[in-house]
């Protein structure tokens, strides 16, 4: 099942795969991204993963993936992918918050 999310200017492509072992229910989610699909980490243990959480997750791996492009490693992107990505949430708590 593929839905698309929208998130300011882009709009992220997500494909779910839900399995279910024994009672329990996992979704494995992933973006398109430049062509390629990127997978969003560990499965959710549900069924219907929110949305929100899907969006943080495609923005977060998407750009890993920019960063690694430029040469970083893995572990370089994810920690400045992850700086950028705390320093847009302060940013808008505070404008939100005055």
């Amino acid at each position: 099942m593929s839905i698309s999310i929208r998130h300011q200017d882009r709009e992220f492509e997500v494909r779910l795969d839900r399995r279910r072992y024994g009672q329990a229910f996992y979704t494995w989610a992933q973006v398109l991204h430049n062509g390629e699909w990127l997978t969003l980490g560990d499965p959710w243990p549900c069924s219907n993963p929110k949305r929100s959480e899907i969006l943080a997750a495609a923005i977060y791996y998407t750009r890993i993936a920019d960063l690694k492009a430029t040469g970083l490693s893995v572990t370089e992107a994810s920690s400045i992918a992850g700086a950028e990505i705390m320093k847009e949430v302060q940013q808008h708590t505070q404008t939100t918050n005055m």
